[in-house]
């Protein structure tokens, strides 16, 4: 119920063919202001923190509902000083548990699927396909490429913009709703092909039904120079913040 998310809760809820379960990192009480999820009267809750002791507790989730299908969103993202023990426990080693967790419940019909990054290449080639060989750059990029799984679950890399429910505030939309700063640096030559949080659980939701696509598959929308982005989020947020373009090339 985090970036993501929550959203996968909301637009899933829509529709009267799944029952959705979550997991929490808070208390459920948490989540009332926002509305979201909006679960149906038998949905089960899961208030889940994981760590070394309680790995296990993932185990009851799954074993508790089995579902039929199953969407890993939980990820530690770098934010100031990087917790490299935790983010190789829930970005590497969480992703291949939950597969084992499957097989030893003889899950055979549960679809899996991990939310992996763009962050396993480096950016210096852009529009990679699912055949380049991933070259990450940083410790994030490399735990989440050890936390990609293999057939028949799918692994979909992908990025993404969107305002996340929890204290913290991360990722491009969120800098920029919460900078103080006066003038907005922006680059025209640095670009973006993320989605938004909405789009991109509305495109999980139809994989998930379709459950045709095993593997790895990258999920991303048109590429766009985020100084172009930035001025997306300037005009329909009405902040009309001042924005300097800082590597437009000189004439």
């Amino acid at each position: 119920t985090g970036l993501l998310g929550h959203q996968l809760c909301a637009v899933f809820s829509e529709h009267d063919e799944w029952d959705v379960h979550a997991t929490m990192q808070e208390s459920e009480c948490y989540y009332q202001k926002f509305k979201i999820p909006a679960p149906k009267a038998d949905t089960l809750h899961f208030e889940v923190k994981v760590s070394d002791s309680n790995i296990q507790s993932i185990r009851e989730c799954i074993r508790a509902t089995r579902p039929d299908v199953i969407i890993n969103t939980l990820v530690v993202t770098p934010e100031g000083s990087i917790d490299k023990p935790n983010m190789v426990l829930v970005n590497s080693y969480l992703p291949h548990k939950i597969q084992t967790f499957i097989s030893e419940l003889h899950m055979t019909s549960c679809y899996f699927i991990q939310i992996s990054t763009d962050a396993v290449f480096n950016g210096s080639q852009g529009s990679y396909t699912e055949f380049d060989d991933p070259n990450p750059s940083s410790f994030y990029g490399i735990s989440k490429l050890c936390g990609e799984t293999s057939e028949p679950a799918l692994t979909i890399r992908t990025s993404m913009y969107g305002l996340d429910l929890y204290r913290r505030k991360r990722g491009l939309l969120e800098w920029f709703l919460q900078t103080t700063d006066n003038v907005i640096k922006a680059r025209r030559q640095a670009f973006f092909s993320g989605l938004s949080t909405n789009q991109l659980a509305k495109s999980i939701h139809y994989i998930a039904l379709a459950k045709n696509h095993t593997g790895i598959l990258h999920l991303h929308g048109e590429r766009i120079a985020k100084a172009d982005l930035i001025e997306l989020f300037n005009e329909h947020s009405g902040l009309h913040k001042k924005i300097e373009y800082v590597d437009v090339p000189q004439s």
